[in-house]
Order: structure tokens, then C-alpha cells, then sequence
């Protein structure tokens, strides 16, 4: 009997050691993908817009497109309120895809943020679904390391969530907006005052380092992905408002997405 406990013993703890191992090696990826999310935010990168073109080769609005009518996919430099923007796409200099932005057409809050290494392989996305479902996703090809509601993620889902369209398919009609737009100025997403955003958690605190709470001044209701404006920064920490000017409380700067421009 006691050879018996000895043995179920040591499995237990091998597959203890073993998940450890996993969750150390994820934090690690953590730590190197969060970097390079820094690194990137920080790049110089020329913006895209891709939107819907008909078959005589207006941008159209995809709530008014015709069933009969062919389309395909387009970007463009400017946009105006008739266009109906799927993504925002941001190349860095080298004409890799680095970024890609989504919000909901009704509202604009956070439908998904999606970031790229240098071989624009997805490392890092914050995606936001509905009231029930978001989260933020750190992933390599293997394993992927989240934060979120749902109680169960993989890089399986990571992909199920990413894109309707494909990164092939934006590189196949990328290189000749590149070259007319080559000397477009570039932005970066360095945090500022007055900058839009999107807040990238269920909570904020009503003062720095202070409490937290679901419900803002003015009993705004906090959610994630909502529009925000930063008003002011102070070492890491926001203080932020609605898209209204309504002062809403405070965050970290972790957990805000700038939208530019």
C-alpha cells in the first residue's frame, strides 16, 4: 500500500512540476509579447483603411450593398461617413501589417485589437464581443496565456475570433497603396492628453490606486471596450471621460487602447 501512495505521489507531483513549468513558460511569453506590444505602439506606422468597393469601384457602405453586386476589398488613406471602415490597418516601414483596429459600427466600442510581430504573426489581441464576452489574448502557435470573462480560451479560439478576412488577403491588395502613399506621415501610438480610446477593462478606480468600482461619476456604467478620452496622465495612471466630457474616474495606462488618428 504504501509503495502504491508513494507512486501516485510522485505522478501528482510531476504533473504538478509540469504545469508549472507551462504557466512560467506563459508568463515569460507574456513578458516578451507585451514588450514588443510596446515597442510597436511606439513605431512609426503609416494607417490604412480597409473598406468595401463595388463593382463600378465606389467604396460603399456594406448595410446598403445590393446582394447581386460584386465586391471586393479595398484601402484607402481617407475616409468619410458614407464608407463602411472594416478595419483600421497600420504598416510599419518595412510594409509589415503591425496593427489592425475594430470597433462596432453601433457605438464604436472595442471589437477587437489585434497586434503583429515582425513576420505578422498575431502575439497579442483584446477583443470584445458583448457585455458577457471579451478579453485579452497573449499567444505563440502553441499556447496561449489570457485574461477574459470566459472561463475557458485556446489558441483555437484566439483564431476563431481573429479576422472574416485574412492577412494574405490585405497583403494582396496592400502594395500598391503602399507605394502611393509612401510618404505619408507616420503616427504612433505614444499616450497623450485628449487622445480617444478604447478601455480595455470591466472596472476603473475612483481615484489613483484607489477604489474600484463597475460604476463611474456621474453613475456612468463601466464596461470594457467602451470609448473613452483621456483628460489627463500622471505616471501610469489616466484620468479619463466619455466620448460626452463626462469624467468617468481613473485606469491605468495598461488598460487603455489609443485609436489613431
Amino acid at each position: 500500500m504504501g509503495i502504491k501512495i508513494r507512486k501516485y505521489m510522485k505522478i501528482i507531483i510531476l504533473a504538478l512540476l509540469q504545469l508549472l513549468s507551462v504557466a512560467v513558460g506563459l508568463s515569460q511569453n507574456r513578458n516578451v509579447f507585451q514588450r514588443e506590444v510596446n515597442c510597436i505602439n511606439k513605431m512609426p506606422l503609416r494607417v490604412a483603411y480597409l473598406t468595401l468597393i463595388d463593382s463600378l469601384g465606389r467604396c460603399v457602405n456594406e448595410e446598403f450593398l445590393d446582394s447581386e453586386d460584386m465586391c471586393h476589398y479595398a484601402l484607402v488613406g481617407e475616409i468619410n461617413s458614407d464608407m463602411n471602415v472594416l478595419s483600421t490597418i497600420y504598416f510599419d516601414n518595412q510594409n509589415n501589417i503591425r496593427k489592425i483596429i475594430e470597433s462596432w459600427p453601433d457605438g464604436g466600442y472595442l471589437k477587437k485589437i489585434i497586434y503583429y510581430n515582425e513576420k505578422e504573426k498575431p502575439i497579442y489581441m483584446i477583443y470584445c464581443k458583448d457585455a458577457e464576452i471579451y478579453g485579452k489574448i497573449y499567444c505563440d502557435e502553441h499556447n496561449s496565456d489570457t485574461k477574459k470573462s470566459a472561463t475557458r480560451c485556446s489558441y483555437n479560439k484566439f483564431k476563431q475570433v481573429e479576422m472574416g478576412y485574412s492577412i494574405n488577403e490585405i497583403k494582396n491588395i496592400s502594395n500598391v497603396f503602399l507605394q502611393e502613399h509612401f510618404y505619408t506621415p507616420r503616427i504612433n501610438f505614444k499616450i497623450k492628453p485628449g487622445d480617444k480610446g478604447f478601455l480595455c477593462s470591466s472596472h476603473i478606480y475612483m481615484s489613483i490606486k484607489g477604489k474600484l468600482t463597475q460604476v463611474g461619476a456621474d453613475s456612468i456604467q463601466i464596461s470594457f471596450g467602451m470609448p473613452i478620452i483621456i483628460n489627463s496622465i500622471k505616471k501610469k495612471w489616466c484620468k479619463i471621460s466619455s466620448v460626452f466630457n463626462s469624467f468617468i474616474g481613473y485606469i491605468p495606462t495598461d488598460d487603455i487602447e489609443i485609436i489613431k488618428p
